[in-house]
């Protein structure tokens, strides 16, 4: 009976001090003093995504690969922009004969400059600039598209130097009737590892998603015939009429690069590059996270750079060439292809990058030199990633880095800006900067100024025409592009020292929500 009483009495204690710790325990996590282990939740720095095509997939490889070479040893930096231009040649009629016995014709796929890059200088840095030296030795804008762009200037300007030496080209070759061209057996294709900042990013007035586009009425098989490019060829694409049915709620406008961030700091702030941009509701988001309205101011040094969105439209128009070679260029530079990467809407793209400017032809703009004109290259989406990185938790991208890159073919390392100063780390002037530019086409200018049949048309007219030409675009964005109601409605909170919209965000964070360039 003792021993029973005593097991009860043991059973009763272990009972009672168990439901004891049970409430006690209870209780703590109710007031939060016990922290519950949870499941970290993780996402891909790239969402998985189609390809319009395996040629997008392989400019895009071969664009990252030569990324990867080219960037110095201690570069790390996976979230940034990527963009680079290629050039693809016809396949070699003379390639070896494969297991079959049959010759195999192969394309080369050749990079030839890319830019790294998300950085661009305010107005106040730019006059800053002006007050130590000439405006011209600093590189204003440094988004990877704009970097790109001036590194295949400059392998321009180095292959009319070639030529004028009896070497081959390139990219170009001289023209029978005088000046020179882009090599009948090349094409240019453009790629860029994130949407253009700007329009492109404004994912409104269109149904988005999907790499997929309308095919032309020429089959894929006739179109690579016709180019040579058995292997690596991209397939036609329809550029239906766009209907700017909301251009008063800017359908088809341009925009500027905004400041970093709604509290006034600049670009250049490094702090500021890494705070999160404040969140407003989605009613009160006028434009595009990091951009703001354009006013129709087109003197650079008195505003910020246009959106990378708006510079390709520009370059579709005008070529990519830029205005001193057209001295020498019989025609302007164009891009066949443009492949991009992360956020990819090809209706939105389409819109933001040739569709808007639809109207901007010989035929419809009086005065238009006929060599100028807007093109409607194929709009490619690839599956190739730039960051296959993962973030944890709520974990944001960085884009706080304020080097970027520049590389063009022939050089053996990229060579390395401040995104603070515009110059190289070292304060000098960067080889793809103005002023380095126009040292280049001084020094082919008077290497041919006697050679009448490398001119062609003359010294001087080309340039005239592109200049021409570049007004009357500008005049064409101002009468049907435009915002201006809405521009005038902002004036006075722009008066009042406010922000053009409550949500505008950092230039990076615009990077973070897919916006590259």
């Amino acid at each position: 009976r003792l021993q029973m009483f005593g097991v009860s009495a043991i059973c009763f204690v272990a009972v009672t001090v168990g439901a004891l710790l049970l409430r006690r325990s209870w209780r703590l996590v109710k007031e939060r003093q016990v922290l519950v282990p949870r499941r970290l939740a993780i996402r891909n720095a790239e969402k998985d995504r189609r390809s319009t095509c395996s040629f997008a997939d392989e400019v895009a490889t071969a664009a990252i690969a030569e990324y990867h070479r080219r960037r110095p040893q201690e570069w790390k930096h996976q979230q940034t922009v990527l963009a680079s231009i290629l050039a693809c040649r016809s396949p070699c009629t003379e390639a070896p004969p494969d297991s079959s016995g049959r010759a195999e014709p192969k394309p080369e796929l050749l990079v030839l400059a890319f830019g790294v890059g998300t950085k661009f200088l305010d107005p106040n840095a730019s006059e800053a600039g002006k007050a130590t030296g000439d405006p011209s030795d600093v590189v204003r804008d440094m988004h990877a598209e704009v970097l790109a762009r001036r590194a295949f200037v400059r392998i321009l300007h180095e292959d009319v130097l070639r030529c004028a030496d009896g070497q081959t080209g390139e990219v170009l070759e001289p023209c029978h009737a005088g000046g020179f061209a882009l090599r009948k057996d090349t094409t240019i294709h453009f790629y860029s590892s994130s949407v253009p900042c700007g329009n492109a990013a404004w994912k409104r007035w269109a149904k988005g998603g999907g790499a997929l586009a309308p095919a032309a009425g020429q089959g894929h098989r006739e179109l690579s015939a016709a180019l040579g490019l058995s292997q690596r060829s991209w397939p036609p694409q329809k550029h239906s009429r766009l209907q700017t049915h909301a251009r008063d709620e800017g359908q088809v406008c341009f925009l500027t690069k905004a400041a970093s961030s709604s509290s006034g700091r600049n670009a250049n702030d490094l702090e500021a590059q890494c705070e999160p941009p404040p969140r407003a509701p989605a009613a009160t988001c006028d434009v595009p996270v990091g951009t703001a309205l354009f006013d129709g101011d087109w003197r650079p040094l008195r505003r910020a750079p246009l959106t990378c969105s708006d510079k390709l439209a520009k370059w579709n128009a005008l070529g990519l060439q830029g205005c001193l070679l057209n001295r020498v260029l019989a025609s302007p530079i164009y891009a066949s292809t443009y492949t991009l990467g992360r956020k990819f809407s090809w209706a939105h793209c389409t819109r933001a990058l040739c569709c808007r400017l639809q109207d901007f032809t010989p035929a419809t703009i009086s005065g238009l030199p006929l060599r100028f004109g807007i093109q409607h290259p194929a709009i490619l989406g690839t599956a190739v990633k730039l960051d296959s990185g993962v973030y944890r938790d709520d974990a944001r991208a960085d884009f706080a880095e304020h080097r970027c890159l520049a590389w063009s073919f022939g050089e053996e390392m990229s060579e390395v800006l401040d995104g603070r100063s515009g110059r190289t780390e070292e304060g000098g002037v960067s080889r793809f900067s103005r002023s380095s530019l126009a040292a280049l086409a001084a020094t082919w200018t008077e290497r041919l100024g006697g050679s009448c049949s490398m001119l062609g048309a003359g010294l001087g007219e080309g340039e005239a025409a592109y200049q021409r030409s570049k007004s009357l675009l500008q005049q064409h964005v101002d009468r049907r592009c435009s915002m201006r109601a809405r521009t005038k409605a902002l004036a006075p909170r722009r008066a009042a020292g406010l922000p053009s919209r409550p949500c505008l965000g950092a230039v990076d964070d615009c990077n973070s929500e897919g916006t590259g360039g």
